[in-house]
């Protein structure tokens, strides 16, 4: 079970249940399957569009890659689809995604981490398509139990 929360101009909350198919453990390379729903309120899309916030709710899916090259170095990789509410695969109205790329250095329990992101959205408002992305940069500590 995984979730995120960003806090911005675009408020992304998603829910997913994964399934990891390759790897042992948290701490061993791995591939996860993701699926599960989630919501939006895109705040710099409603301002181009001259509109209220609304609030958008879907299916999202992905994946998670996790590689260990030593035992305390490593490189991880996620990716995620939004949809609409008929499915992942989205339509010309509503659909997004987002991945990221990062390398660490683990000790015990603990992961410092780096690396890059890049999420992307198609929205239709008011017969008017409009498309965001965001590109970025993040650093962080993960606690792994």
């Amino acid at each position: 079970w995984s979730s995120d929360v960003c806090s911005s101009d675009l408020d992304n909350e998603y829910y997913t249940g994964d399934l990891r198919i390759f790897g042992r453990n948290i701490q061993d390379s791995s591939i996860v399957l993701k699926y599960g729903k989630y919501s939006a309120k895109n705040s710099i899309i409603d301002n181009v569009a001259a509109g209220e916030t609304q609030s958008v709710k879907g299916s999202v899916a992905g994946a998670e890659l996790q590689l260990y090259v030593f035992r305390w170095l490593g490189a991880e990789g996620n990716y995620l689809k939004f949809g609409d509410s008929s499915g992942v695969k989205g339509s010309t109205t509503l659909s997004g995604n987002y991945y990221d790329y990062s390398g660490y250095i683990e000790v015990s329990l603990m992961r410092l981490m780096a690396g890059v992101y890049q999420e992307s959205w198609n929205m239709m408002r008011q017969a008017e398509t409009i498309k965001t992305s965001e590109r970025g940069t993040f650093a962080g500590l993960k606690l792994q139990f």
